[in-house]
């Protein structure tokens, strides 16, 4: 299928998402953020519900909107995106409705926003409007917040959350990346000892896929104590992916690391191997699994689709944001190029199942009437994510080219921040 067809599909949902879910906070001037779900058949007070990391999703989705729009379009548009400008709007709105207040406990959450940011400060930049001070803003704040979440505690690795008792992939992932696209040294550095940790520590050795987090618990006497949760999902994966690619090329400070190509590489086969659906249109089977691993991944992942983790709730987002990075790999030139096929018909199959999906059930892309089935406002931008990424893989068939989609200036679905991780220290 041609990039224009697969952008027109990523069109179609976007526009949906934005005018069915977008909307202002309590009806103020300048606001903008998304429903939690439609229809609305229950009360939703707008300080109640609102879900914070969704919002970092959605401000996401609305940078690969604005990108496509802007570097995709076959002529520029002749005014900055609009999809651009509603993601400076909920950027603020975040701020409004978390109590004026970027930071919140859990430190994945804060990790995603500070991406989500990052990335649209930076395209700004890029198409000339000279950034987004609420989004360069919120950065600069989460970055020196994630700072804190980063300790030695177990060896390394970031906190989930402020009550300090569990250390997950689920944040040493997403603050991992953000840190490796720093421009500030220091920062890739400590990118790179979140990374290393999460591969000494949380890598499941029958797969190769990371698991969720460590436990820790400490005695009367101090004594720390370890359990891991064994739980593998889609999504984690998808970030520490980003963070290898990144920490794999040049960056300042910092030369090529073949290490971290090596670990990307083993990564995707291990996905195409154990995190994909046994029809790419059953809808989301259990996983299947091959005796020979990666090399049989590399062969039989045309065609196959990431399984889903669920279509409600955080889950709704899982194969969505996975599917995000795999599409960095899929046009990234340091990747062989049976890792970069292997990302690319990951995409490709999961982007084909999605709009079977939409088009087969006509009222996922209408606003629902209050008697319909309530949709959810994570399955909604996990199709926009997977339709997005979609685009970008069908748009960049030589991947060779500009040096790939995350480190041109005209990068792909996932760009760098210009600055450095919010000036965060040692």
């Amino acid at each position: 299928m041609s990039s224009d067809a697969w952008a027109a599909r990523a069109a179609t949902v976007a526009e949906h998402v934005m005018d069915a879910y977008g909307h202002r906070l309590a009806g103020l001037p300048g606001t903008w953020i998304g429903r939690v779900a439609l229809p609305g058949t229950r009360p939703r007070p707008a300080w109640v519900d609102w879900n914070y990391w969704w919002q970092a999703h959605f401000v996401d989705c609305l940078v690969d909107a604005a990108h496509r729009e802007w570097h995709l379009a076959s002529e520029p548009p002749s005014a900055p995106p609009r999809s651009l400008r509603l993601a400076q709007r909920v950027i603020r709105t975040i701020r409004l409705r978390n109590f004026g207040r970027f930071e919140n406990m859990f430190f994945d959450d804060m990790a995603w926003l500070a991406l989500a940011a990052s990335r649209a400060d930076r395209l700004s930049r890029e198409i000339g409007l000279g950034g987004l001070p609420p989004a360069a803003r919120a950065a600069e704040v989460l970055g020196r917040r994630l700072v804190s979440g980063d300790t030695l505690d177990a060896g390394g690795g970031m906190f989930w959350n402020t009550k300090r008792q569990y250390k997950n992939t689920a944040a040493t992932g997403p603050a991992a990346l953000f840190f490796a696209r720093s421009d500030v040294p220091r920062d890739r550095i400590r990118a790179q000892a979140l990374v290393d940790w999460l591969f000494e520590n949380l890598v499941d050795p029958a797969s190769g896929l990371l698991v969720d987090g460590v436990h820790l618990r400490r005695d009367g006497s101090g004594y720390l104590t370890t359990t891991v949760n064994h739980d593998i999902w889609t999504y984690n994966q998808g970030p520490v992916l980003g963070a290898l690619l990144e920490l794999g090329g040049a960056g300042p400070g910092t030369e090529p690391d073949a290490s971290n190509i090596d670990r990307a590489e083993r990564l995707i086969a291990a996905i195409a191997a154990g995190l994909t659906s046994a029809e790419a249109s059953d809808g989301g089977a259990a996983a299947a699994r091959t005796s020979d691993g990666g090399a049989a991944a590399a062969r039989g992942s045309s065609g196959r689709a990431l399984r889903s983790d669920g279509d409600g709730g955080d889950h709704g987002l899982f194969r969505g944001i996975l599917a995000r990075y795999l599409a960095l790999a899929a046009v990234n030139p340091i990747l062989p190029a049976g890792a970069r096929e292997t990302a690319k018909g990951l995409v490709l199959a999961t982007a084909e199942q999605v709009w079977a999906a939409e088009v087969s059930v006509p009222e996922t892309l209408a606003v629902p009437e209050t008697s319909a089935p309530e949709t959810q406002l994570s399955s909604r931008l996990q199709a926009w994510m997977v339709l997005e990424a979609a685009a970008v893989v069908a748009s960049a068939p030589d991947p060779a080219r500009d040096a790939g989609i995350d480190s041109a200036p005209d990068a792909g679905i996932d760009s760098a921040p210009d600055a450095g991780a919010g000036g965060s220290g040692a």
